[in-house]
């Protein structure tokens, strides 16, 4: 009969550890504030800038919502925090578009985040957050009445990015 080996404790954990990193990157895919980023020309904050940032912001609140469910004490404290920051600058952007266009901000229900590492999510949305300050602050510099806005939105960007990497901290 087959003798039942168990692994090395650290091979194990090494083989873990490549696991679920693979499993991390097959779910974590390049934000697509960060690709827009990409692009050199400063953009034009718009009627279709607004409801992109806006959809954004409800994705974003979204994941940070499932992260803090996966996430225990302090950490998910601060997750539920940042869930209903992003929702507060969402509710901005959302305003910014009906003064924009008169209607009401509309866009498609954000699907569920794909998470099979929170420290491999918390490290996405730091990137995100740091990406999404930079897009901000190139909005608003050709953004005329709304520059203030989105440069403050841009700073709680920065401040949401901060609030993540403490949260790193304390969880590696």
């Amino acid at each position: 009969s087959p003798v039942n080996q168990s692994m090395d404790p650290k091979r194990e954990q090494r083989v873990w550890s490549r696991v679920m990193s693979a499993q991390a990157v097959r779910c974590t895919q390049e934000p697509e504030v960060c690709r827009r980023l990409e692009q050199k020309d400063i953009p034009v904050f718009d009627e279709s800038a607004a409801m992109e940032l806006y959809a954004a912001q409800c994705s974003a609140a979204m994941t940070y919502r499932c992260l803090a469910e996966m996430a225990r004490g302090c950490a998910r404290q601060a997750l539920v925090r940042l869930a209903e920051a992003r929702r507060c600058d969402g509710k901005r952007l959302s305003a910014l578009y009906f003064v924009m266009t008169g209607l009401k901000a509309c866009p498609e229900r954000p699907k569920p985040p794909c998470v099979s590492c929170l420290n491999e999510a918390l490290r996405q949305a730091y990137r995100e957050e740091r990406c999404t300050a930079e897009l901000y602050s190139r909005y608003a510099a050709n953004a005329g009445e709304y520059a203030c806005t989105l440069e403050q939105l841009g700073e709680n960007a920065c401040k949401r990015a901060q609030e993540l990497l403490n949260i790193l901290q304390f969880s590696l």
